[in-house]
Order: C-alpha cells, then sequence, then structure tokens
C-alpha cells in the first residue's frame, strides 16, 4: 500500500449524543479539528482505511452521515465569522516529516 499521504476533511452528522461524544473522541485522535464536526486528516491510505474503519464502528448507518473528501495538496480556504480555532492562530499548513499540522500566530 502506498505510503504517500493525501489530506482528507472529514465531516458529520451524528444524530445521537453519546455516539456523536465517541467519534468525536475518535477523530481528535487521527484529525486536526477545524470546526465542529469538521476534521482535516492527512493520512496515507492504510491510514484512511483505519480512520473509516473506526467511524464505522462507530456510528448507525441508518440515522447517521458521515463523509470524507480529498483536498488538494495546496487548497485555498476562505474563513468567514466566528473561528473555531483559538484568536491569533492561522493555520498555514502540514509538517511533511511528522504529518502534523502547522499553525503561525498572526498578529491581531
Amino acid at each position: 500500500m502506498s505510503r504517500r499521504k493525501i489530506t482528507y476533511l472529514v465531516v458529520y452528522d451524528i444524530s445521537s449524543k453519546k455516539r456523536l461524544g465517541r467519534v468525536h473522541r475518535f477523530m481528535r485522535k487521527h484529525a486536526l479539528p477545524v470546526q465542529y464536526s469538521v476534521f482535516v486528516a492527512r493520512v496515507s491510505k492504510a491510514g484512511l482505511l483505519e480512520v473509516v474503519s473506526g467511524l464505522r464502528r462507530l456510528i448507525n448507518k441508518k440515522h447517521d452521515d458521515v463523509r470524507v473528501y480529498s483536498l488538494p495538496d495546496r487548497p485555498q480556504v476562505l474563513v468567514f465569522g466566528d473561528g473555531y480555532f483559538t484568536e491569533g492562530i492561522n493555520l498555514m499548513g502540514l509538517d511533511e516529516a511528522t504529518g502534523a499540522f502547522v499553525g503561525q500566530l498572526r498578529v491581531a
């Protein structure tokens, strides 16, 4: 399986508060939260399979909705309104060595 990492946007709508908490905790282990119920994950194909299979185990297919979108290598992002991140944090990109997201403090 390829080790090349791809960036994915994972979004979900979970109808049960109990399942929602489980899904949120699971996703925080695998991706960066960018909004309520919206995460960005940079993973290999094996990592994507791990995320998808974990989500499938946690959700109720009849009542919940999970979507995974692949993103281009350099996505353009516009943010309007009250952002999820702490004030002054601007998401700039990914550290290729670790796959971790890199933030930059912005002077207000």
